[in-house]
């Protein structure tokens, strides 16, 4: 009998291993399935990002409206799926699922600069977003690439498109072949942009610091003369690489989040006029280690804190959204954790950054729907 009843437990174990094994298959095929015709969407308004097309009739943008909206279908049938839900990616859906209402009214009624705006706004928050995930995309884009590239209007876009997919080896070696080669020319007009984007592929997202100190150095000495804009950035970026280069990025305990917490963000002032003592290479790692450790250790106690300082550097790094992903940080950090002190601290800081949004000359005039929503995260912090 009592091997009966064994047998029937380890029998009802693996049943359960094999059902979770299954659904969570068939969850990652879902979403594969979701993110290719995410992509097939948003290569269609690719070129309106890029500067190749314009909208010049009702037609066009009636074309870009339909994929926007397939967009914004796909990534609401995404919603469920457990990576998705992740604490380190859910502020980032909701930034993406609110940018691309504005832009279904920007291309809809607005100028033909301010809708492309909002669509390069798009571009860059899916990069932003995809620069939180370390691992390299399985999907292949090269079909994609090898029948659209009329769509980029320089290899930098290709770049972009690559760092966007996932495709981040690829993308690394076609951002450094834009900058030699747009050295090479005298061509300058993009090769901050390509730089940025090449430190903060190495240094947010894949934690590779040697490496980026290897390709500067390459860029470095492909010319006797380097415009001083590029010499400078190249300079202070491989002097602030000297320490980082000797960091373990890997924080997998509260102790160790507490303690570079405190060790290299210590200064970080919020909202400053007058920035922070921390290089851009400083709010890069930092932001990569902070988003990871929310990923890998949703459950630590920590992870409000987590919240509050991606925030910060969120703050300091990208300001170009017409809604602030710092701003979904600490809305997030008060609603899912307002039980914590880290709450109270989230919410006196984002109550702040909206007085400040809504103040000028004239005085504060905070509209009536985000005055309700302040009072509802105040009230929800006194429960």
């Amino acid at each position: 009998m009592k091997l009966k009843i064994f047998c029937i437990l380890v029998s009802l174990h693996f049943f359960s291993f094999s059902s979770k094994k299954v659904f969570a298959q068939d969850e990652n095929k879902d979403l594969k399935q979701q993110m290719q015709k995410i992509v097939s969407h948003y290569i269609e308004i690719l070129p309106y990002t890029t500067g190749v097309k314009e909208l010049k009739s009702k037609k066009e943008r009636m074309a870009v409206v339909e994929n926007l909206r397939s967009l914004q279908e796909h990534f609401k049938n995404s919603h469920n799926t457990k990576r998705l839900k992740a604490p380190h990616l859910t502020p980032s859906l909701q930034v993406m699922e609110e940018h691309l209402t504005h832009s279904v009214s920007a291309v809809t009624h607005a100028s033909d600069s301010f809708a492309r705006k909002n669509l390069q706004t798009l571009s860059t928050l899916c990069m932003s977003c995809h620069g939180q995930i370390q691992q390299e995309s399985l999907l292949s884009h090269e079909s994609v690439l090898a029948s659209k590239k009329k769509y980029f209007e320089d290899s930098l876009d290709e770049a972009n498109f690559l760092f966007l997919t996932r495709n981040y080896e690829k993308a690394r070696k076609k951002f450094k072949e834009y900058i030699l080669n747009s050295l090479r020319e005298k061509n300058t007009d993009r090769i901050s942009e390509a730089l940025n984007s090449l430190t903060a592929l190495h240094l947010q997202t894949i934690y590779q610091p040697k490496e980026l100190e290897k390709d500067l150095l390459e860029i470095k000495e492909s010319s006797d003369e380097l415009p001083n804009s590029v010499s400078y950035f190249i300079n202070t970026t491989m002097e602030s690489l000297e320490d980082w280069s000797k960091f373990d990025n890997k924080i997998d305990s509260d102790v160790k989040f507490e303690k570079f917490i405190n060790t290299h963000l210590e200064n970080l002032k919020t909202r400053s006029p007058f920035g922070s003592t921390l290089t851009e290479s400083d709010l890069l790692v930092s932001s990569g280690v902070v988003s990871r450790f929310i990923q890998e250790k949703p459950e630590s106690l920590q992870v409000p804190k987590a919240y509050l300082w991606l925030s910060r550097l969120e703050d300091k790094l990208n300001q170009n959204y017409l809604y602030s992903l710092s701003d979904i940080y600490l809305k997030k950090c008060v609603q899912n954790y307002s039980h914590t002190s880290e709450a109270h601290d989230c919410y006196k800081e984002y109550r702040k950054n909206i007085i400040i949004a809504y103040s000028g000359s004239a005085g504060t005039f905070i509209p009536d729907d985000i005055k309700a929503e302040l009072e509802e995260l105040r009230k929800s912090l006194e429960k």
